[in-house]
């Protein structure tokens, strides 16, 4: 991960530590939970992560299809279009290559999961940015943008972040969540009253400051009249 110079230091260790906390907690789960997961992290952020599932061969395929596009090939292969010198040092270049060999000597196996629609565009963006040129600096293969099984896998309750209280910690220090922690007030009355605490009060306070409205402008009709 490559951090500013001046970036503060806690937060680089919150999220180094929450990185190595989720990619622990993910290795004590199934496949389906990574394929839920891993896409919607930040490639800046989260490169570790993507480089232990696309090293496990346990990893489902699309799996590995998502952390690929999500690496943006198409900018790689635009800047050789342009002369760039391609460092594979850099850790998504490196990511790319490391995919496209296991992909090309059958390291995955497993083909049972499907993609989100989301996933599904950002590949098909990709493969357009990468019609546009005549040359490649690598071979994709085909079976990197599909077809792929439908639908997403089911995921046990407990492993998601709306009930898993230190699952939603992880990912939010990683900026990968933003709903309500489980056990939290907002999470307790968006349960109960299908708007979390805070919208509640906001809704209580406008009806509190509207009501205050309709009484002045009454006094005030009064007297004018």
């Amino acid at each position: 991960m490559l951090y500013p110079p001046d970036f503060d230091e806690k937060i680089i260790n919150d999220e180094q530590n929450a990185l190595l906390d989720l990619m622990r907690w993910l290795s004590e789960r199934p496949p389906a939970v990574r394929h839920v997961l891993v896409p919607g992290c930040n490639v800046d952020t989260c490169m570790p992560l993507f480089q232990w599932a696309a090293e496990d061969p346990d990893t489902d395929f699309a799996t590995v299809a998502a952390i690929f596009w999500q690496a943006e090939p198409a900018f790689f292969a635009q800047e050789f279009a342009n002369g760039e010198h391609l460092d594979e040092e850099n850790e998504s270049y490196a990511l790319i290559l490391d995919i496209i060999a296991r992909v090309e000597r059958g390291f995955y196996s497993r083909f049972r999961f499907g993609l989100e629609a989301e996933t599904l565009q950002t590949i098909a963006q990709q493969r357009a940015a990468l019609a546009k040129l005549d040359k490649l600096p690598f071979a994709i293969p085909a079976v990197l943008a599909g077809p792929f099984a439908e639908g997403l896998p089911p995921v046990h309750a407990a492993d998601t972040p709306s009930q898993n209280a230190k699952l939603w910690d992880m990912l939010f220090a990683l900026g990968m969540w933003r709903g309500s922690r489980p056990g939290s007030a907002d999470a307790i009355s968006l349960a109960n009253t299908g708007e979390t605490a805070e919208q509640r009060r906001a809704r209580l306070t406008a009806g509190t400051v509207l009501l205050g409205f309709s009484a002045v402008m009454g006094s005030l009709l009064y007297w004018l009249t």
